[in-house]
């Protein structure tokens, strides 16, 4: 009796201290973790038996791990709908990525989550890519919503010389408007790493911070001879040889050390969370922002397995990524969040969470699915997406009927099944959580611990069952969709059987959904690279050339003006 009536007190005590600090910050610290292009088998609780990751691992088994988390194709229209919560159509954002000096931006009518945070009382900061213009300072992350950006404008970086381009090469790894050309040699997901950690021990406790960490990895990095050809880099090849030699193809060992190398930074920003007691009243997301390219342009032989196509393309291998979600707000973890999501989702969801009330965001895409988080239950469902519409290679696509059927029209290149497969010994990959950073600290405070059988079942719900032996002939007979096809998602996860001619009426009720959002979408117009944006009228740097001092600098800093030129 003694005995319980000390736990019991314990346990009191323990309520009341959390419940205090919880008290003095009542609005959830929002961080948000994206990585670029990494494939569905390419994190380990999806089963991948060459790449490791713990801390990515640990923040869905604690909390949730998103089943049917949908992006868009490729990067600029994924973090296009991350930022306004719309869909890309609507901002002229649709199709290809926004390439290399382009004067082109998100209308500035248009509200973001890091605009609506502020209003809530938050900072905001962005480490890591943008990839939503910088023609003038104002199309930077500054002029939506972020306090602070550190970090990259363009699609990506060399990871060591933090330059991208061939024809027109410059620096383009900014503090802010500010360049910053003394890094160069030190890698890429050290330096964000390095600044989320700053951020989190300087932020006030009793303010309420967002936070996003928009990664490289596991994006190729150096630019090789054009701008369509780049290498995934790495610190030492040799190091990195001897340690995956289990992996027979070579840049697969680096992409196995640079998603390894963001799985650690993963857990080092919730261990810095957990020290300044951050970390009890904090939302966690992870997501990548589409699927891997696992040969093609920038193929970084990652592994969508076993969902059919690679970035780029309609299928689910190109717009289907791991995602998961941890906070102690949640009241129903360490389970599969089996929900149609869509990466417009999180905006109106982590508004909602951080107190905000929908309506007074404005329009959006996107659907408030916090109360379906927190509770794991399909309390304000989502029954359709958009995929998307490309007018330039004249495909499109739209999942709808409960979230069960996709209609594609038209495939782009690739229609095949690409990249790794297979499972990780269980215990290997139990060991590997039990001692991650962000088992340790979670388990600190939920004194919830995760035991090998959670684990095993957590995989085998996560698991997509895409063989069966009726359809095996029919994999190896698959053609790309060169008219219309649909695919009956629940059954047929994979896309392996075209059912179109089976289901008519479907048919015909989701192109008429898609025709209505062709007639709403923005023309994208035909934009080409601007000669003024040349790095070289800069000093080798990219800069924000439509404004009148676009070559800016900071006389207190290590850089210059035109006048230096």
């Amino acid at each position: 009796m003694k005995y319980s009536i000390a736990c019991s007190a314990v346990l009191l005590i323990s309520i009341i201290c959390i419940s205090s600090r919880l008290t003095n910050n009542p609005k959830p610290n929002i961080i948000c973790i994206i990585a670029d292009d990494v494939g569905w088998n390419d994190v380990s609780y999806h089963g991948s038996d060459q790449i490791s990751t713990p801390n990515i691992d640990s923040l869905g088994y604690h909390g949730l791990l998103l089943k049917r988390f949908y992006t868009q194709q490729v990067c600029t229209p994924s973090r296009a709908a991350f930022l306004t919560g719309q869909y890309p159509i609507r901002l002229g954002f649709q199709g290809y990525p926004l390439a290399l000096g382009v004067p082109k931006h998100i209308p500035k009518d248009v509200n973001t989550l890091p605009i609506s945070l502020k209003k809530l009382g938050y900072s905001t900061h962005l480490i890591g890519k943008w990839h939503l213009g910088y023609a003038k300072k104002e199309h930077t992350p500054l002029g939506y919503g972020y306090d602070t950006h550190f970090g990259y404008w363009n699609g990506f970086m060399g990871y060591f010389n933090h330059t991208i381009g061939a024809k027109y090469t410059g620096y383009d790894l900014h503090d802010n408007y500010q360049p910053i050309t003394n890094k160069n040699g030190q890698y890429a997901t050290d330096l964000f790493t390095e600044r989320a950690l700053d951020i989190i021990k300087n932020h006030p406790r009793q303010d309420s911070l967002h936070l996003v960490i928009s990664h490289l990895a596991g994006h190729t990095g150096k630019t090789l001879k054009t701008d369509h050809e780049s290498e995934l880099e790495v610190a030492n090849v040799t190091a990195t040889n001897e340690k995956y030699s289990f992996i027979k193809d070579t840049n697969r060992r680096k992409l196995a050390e640079i998603i390894e190398n963001m799985d650690k930074s993963v857990g080092d920003v919730v261990e810095a969370l957990a020290k300044r007691n951050m970390l009890e009243n904090s939302i966690i997301v992870f997501f990548s922002d589409n699927g891997a390219p696992t040969y093609g342009m920038h193929a970084n032989s990652g592994s969508n397995y076993p969902l059919r196509g690679i970035k780029m393309t309609m299928y689910d291998g190109g717009v289907r990524t791991p995602s998961v979600i941890y906070s102690p707000l949640l009241q129903r973890t360490g389970d599969v969040f089996n929900g149609l999501f869509h990466v417009s989702d999180w905006v109106p969801t982590l508004f909602r969470a951080a107190g905000g009330n929908i309506k007074d965001f404005g329009p959006t895409d996107g659907i408030d699915q916090w109360e379906n988080l927190v509770n794991n239950q399909m309390l304000n469902e989502r029954t359709e997406l958009l995929v998307d519409i490309d007018p330039k290679f004249n495909y499109s696509a739209y999942i709808g009927y409960n979230g069960r059927y996709k209609l594609i029209n038209h495939s782009y290149f690739s229609y095949n099944y690409t990249g790794d497969k297979g499972f990780t010994n269980p215990t290997i990959h139990y060991q590997r959580i039990k001692t991650s950073k962000t088992n340790i600290y979670i388990e600190k405070i939920t004194n919830d611990r995760l035991t090998l059988k959670q684990t095993i079942s957590l995989r085998n719900k996560v698991h997509l069952n895409c063989a069966p032996s009726a359809h095996e002939q029919e994999r190896d007979e698959i053609r790309p969709c060169d008219g219309v096809c649909l695919f009956d998602l629940k059954e047929d996860p994979c896309e392996y059987r075209n059912v179109a001619a089976e289901h008519p009426e479907i048919v015909e009720y989701l192109s008429f959904k898609l025709n209505h959002l062709m007639r709403e979408a923005k023309p994208k117009p035909p934009i080409g690279f601007d000669v003024r944006s040349d790095p070289k009228l800069c000093n080798n740097t990219w800069f924000n050339w439509l404004d009148h001092d676009g070559c800016w600098y900071n006389h207190l800093s290590n850089s210059f003006d035109n006048n230096s030129l």
